[in-house]
C-alpha cells in the first residue's frame, strides 16, 4: 500500500487575548490594555507538521504559543509578533521551512495624575487665578474641575478664577482630575485623583458685635445698681485682632492679642460704670483705622453731679449784674427725659420765669439766671435734680464780691523733700470773684528774713509749687495767703520742714577735719592745733553770722523777729494791713540770677501778674 502524506507551511496565526474571564479573538492591529491586569495572548495556527510559536517583542524571543502578563504595566506597552513555523520534509527534494506570522500593538491604559498644590494667602480685595496643573497619562478621556466646598460651586476647567476676593472666599478648594479607561477587554473603568488647598484671605479687623451679655438690647442697655455686667466684643478679623474695650472715661480697662472675642466683667455695677463703652479692634491690615463699635450703659441710680464739670459752693457777683449759676446732672443713669431740675431761691422754689429769674434746662444741663442783682437777691440758692431712683440737691451761695479766703491743707507732697527742694500742695480757697495769686512765704528757722514765691491760681482744685534751692539740712518755715484786686487772704497754719543732708558735703569736711588732727607730730601739739583751729572755725562763723545779719536800708525801720510764723499775727491786722505794718522790704528777682542778701522795697501795691514766679526777700 502507498501512504501520501501532504506537508503544508503554518497558515497566519490569529491571537486572542484572555483576561480570565473573559477571551477575544484580536482583528485590530492594536488593543487597549489597563494598567496592573493579567493578560494572556494566545497564538493559533494550522500546518503540516504542526507549527512552532515564538514571540517576538523588545528583541526578547519566548518559544511558545502562550504568551503571559502579570499586572502588566506600561513598560509592556509595544508590538508583539507570533512567529509559528514548521520543517517540510520531501520524499524526494529538499526539506523546507514554513512560515507566517501575525502582529499587534499593546496601548497601556493609565489615569494622569495631579501636580502638588499649595495653600494659598491673599489679601481681601484681590483677585485670584489658580491652575490645577496635570502629569499626564494614557487615558482614554479625562477632565479637570474645581470645587468650592462650602458651597459646591463649580469650576469646569483647570483654572480656578475669583475676581475681588472677599473674607467668604475664605474656604477649602478642590481639584478633581477624571480619567477615563475604557480597555480592549475588561470593564469600563474611572479613575479620580484629587488634591485639596484652602484658601486664606487676609482682611482688617472689623467688630461684628459689642453688646452686654444675655441682654437682647442693641446699642443701650439697662442694668441696675449693683447687677454683675458682662460685656462681650466680636470680631472678624485674619489674621485674629488685638482687642480692646475703653470705659466711659476714655480708660482701656481690658484687651486681649490674637484673639476675636474680649469678654470684660463688672461685678458690682454702679454709678461710676454707667456712660458710653467702646471696643476697638486692629490687626496688620487696620492700618491707622482700627474698627470701633459703641454701647451705652444705663446704670439705674438717683441723680449725682457730672464728674466732667466743677460746680463751686460760693459764687461771687457785684451788684446790679447778672449772674448764671449752673448745674449738670451725671449722664446715663436713668432712662432718656427722666431726670427733672427744681430751682430754689432761700428754700422758696422759682415756679417760672420772670424779670428777676430766668431758668433753662436741656436734656441734663439746667441754669438759673439771677438778674440786676441787688442786696436782697444774695443768700442761698439751690438745685434739686430727681429721677426714678431719687433725688439730689446742691446748694449755692451767691455773695459780693470780696478778697479771697484762705488756701486749704498746706502741706508738701511725700517723700518731696531732698537737699535743696520741697514740693507743696494746697487746696485753694474761694477767690472772692477775681482772679487770685497765692503767695507762698518760706524762711530759715534761724534767720529772720523770709522768701516769697508768686504762684498764679490755674483754677484747679488742687495746686502744687516746688521750692528749690533750699540749704541741705535745714529747718524751713512755710505760710501761704492768697490776694486779689479786693485784697489778701489770712494766712495759713504754720508748716515746718527739715530738708535732706548732704552726704557728699559732710563727708568732705569729716575729712578735712580728720587730716588735720592725723597731722600732728604730739599729742599736746594735736591738742593746741585743734583748739586754734575750733577756736578760728567759732570766730569766723560769729563774723559771718553778724555780716548775715545786715543793717536796714535808709527809709526801712528794722523789726525784731518775735515769732518764724505768720500766724502769731492778730488775724484782724493780718487781713487788713498786710505789709505797710512791718516796713516789709521785697526783691522781684529773675528765678535764674537770684543772690541772697539783695533787697528792693515792695511799695503798698498787689502783686504783680507775670508769667514766671517771683521771689521775694522779707525782713521782719
Amino acid at each position: 500500500m502507498l501512504i501520501i502524506t501532504f506537508v503544508d507551511e503554518p497558515y497566519i496565526p490569529t491571537i486572542t487575548i484572555s483576561n480570565g474571564t473573559r477571551q477575544l479573538n484580536i482583528t485590530a492591529a492594536t488593543i487597549q490594555l489597563r494598567e496592573t491586569d493579567n493578560i494572556n495572548l494566545t497564538c493559533f495556527s494550522e500546518g503540516k507538521p504542526l507549527p512552532k510559536y515564538t514571540w517576538d517583542s523588545h528583541n526578547d524571543k519566548i518559544q511558545g504559543r502562550i504568551r503571559q502578563f502579570k499586572n502588566i504595566s506600561r513598560e509592556d506597552a509595544g508590538n508583539y509578533t507570533c512567529y509559528a513555523s514548521n520543517l517540510m520534509k520531501r520524499t524526494f527534494g529538499d526539506t523546507e521551512q514554513g512560515l507566517n506570522v501575525s502582529s499587534l500593538s499593546l496601548d497601556m491604559k493609565y489615569p494622569s495624575t495631579l501636580s502638588s498644590l499649595e495653600d494659598i494667602s491673599i489679601l481681601e480685595g484681590s483677585d485670584l487665578n489658580v491652575i490645577c496643573r496635570v502629569q499626564k497619562g494614557n487615558p482614554t478621556e479625562e477632565s479637570v474641575s474645581w470645587t468650592r466646598i462650602s458651597d459646591d460651586k463649580n469650576w469646569k476647567n483647570s483654572q480656578l478664577i475669583i475676581t475681588n476676593v472677599s473674607r467668604a472666599d475664605d474656604t477649602k478648594y478642590t481639584c478633581t482630575l477624571r480619567s477615563t479607561i475604557i480597555p480592549t477587554i475588561g470593564d469600563e473603568t474611572l479613575a479620580i485623583r484629587s488634591k485639596t488647598i484652602h484658601l486664606n484671605v487676609f482682611f482688617s479687623s472689623e467688630i461684628k458685635h459689642f453688646t452686654v451679655v444675655k441682654n437682647k438690647s442693641s446699642g443701650t442697655f439697662i442694668v441696675n445698681q449693683t447687677d454683675e455686667v458682662s460685656l462681650e466684643c466680636t470680631a472678624e478679623a485674619n489674621p485674629a485682632s488685638d482687642l480692646s474695650i475703653y470705659n466711659t472715661r476714655g480708660k482701656r480697662i481690658s484687651t486681649v492679642k490674637n484673639r476675636n472675642l474680649l469678654l470684660y466683667s463688672i461685678t458690682n455695677a454702679s454709678y461710676e460704670n454707667a456712660g458710653k463703652y467702646k471696643c476697638e479692634g486692629r490687626n496688620n491690615y487696620t492700618k491707622d483705622k482700627p474698627s470701633v463699635s459703641e454701647l451705652t450703659m444705663i446704670v439705674k441710680c438717683s441723680p449725682r453731679p457730672s464728674l466732667d464739670s466743677i460746680f463751686p459752693n460760693k459764687i461771687a457777683a457785684a451788684q446790679y449784674t447778672n449772674k448764671t449759676l449752673n448745674f449738670v446732672a451725671y449722664e446715663y443713669l436713668d432712662e432718656e427725659n427722666k431726670t427733672e431740675f427744681m430751682w430754689f431761691h432761700k428754700n422758696v422754689a422759682i415756679e417760672r420765669n420772670d424779670e428777676k429769674f430766668e431758668i433753662f434746662t436741656i436734656g441734663l444741663n439746667s441754669s438759673l439766671s439771677v438778674r440786676n442783682i441787688t442786696q436782697i437777691d444774695f443768700g442761698e440758692y439751690s438745685v434739686k435734680v430727681s429721677n426714678t431712683l431719687g433725688e439730689y440737691i446742691h446748694h449755692f451761695m451767691l455773695q459780693a464780691e470780696d478778697k479771697p479766703d484762705v488756701p486749704i491743707n498746706l502741706t508738701y507732697k511725700s517723700g518731696s523733700i531732698t537737699e535743696s527742694s520741697v514740693t507743696l500742695v494746697w487746696t485753694p480757697g474761694f477767690d472772692g470773684g477775681f482772679p487770685q495769686t497765692f503767695i507762698l512765704l518760706y524762711q530759715y528757722h534761724q534767720e529772720e528774713k523770709w522768701n516769697s514765691v508768686q504762684v498764679q491760681d490755674t483754677n484747679e482744685q488742687a495746686m502744687d509749687y516746688t521750692l528749690t534751692g533750699l540749704l541741705s539740712s535745714k529747718v524751713y518755715n512755710i505760710t501761704m495767703f492768697s490776694m486779689n484786686k479786693k485784697g489778701n487772704s489770712s494766712y495759713t497754719p504754720n508748716l515746718q520742714i527739715t530738708t535732706k543732708i548732704n552726704v557728699k558735703k559732710a563727708e568732705s569736711q569729716s575729712s578735712d577735719y580728720v587730716g588735720i588732727i592725723g597731722g600732728s607730730i604730739s599729742g599736746v601739739a594735736a591738742v593746741m592745733i585743734v583748739s586754734i583751729l575750733l577756736a578760728v572755725f567759732f570766730l569766723k562763723r560769729r563774723n559771718i553770722r553778724s555780716s548775715h545779719r545786715e543793717s536796714p536800708k535808709p527809709g526801712v525801720t528794722a523789726v525784731s523777729h518775735v515769732s518764724s510764723t505768720y500766724t502769731d499775727l492778730d488775724a484782724s491786722r493780718r487781713e487788713i494791713n498786710n505789709y505797710d505794718e512791718f516796713n516789709i522790704t521785697y526783691e522781684h528777682l529773675n528765678a535764674s540770677t537770684r543772690k541772697p542778701n539783695t533787697y528792693m522795697e515792695l511799695k503798698n501795691t498787689n502783686v504783680p501778674n507775670t508769667d514766671t514766679s517771683d521771689y521775694v526777700n522779707i525782713r521782719i
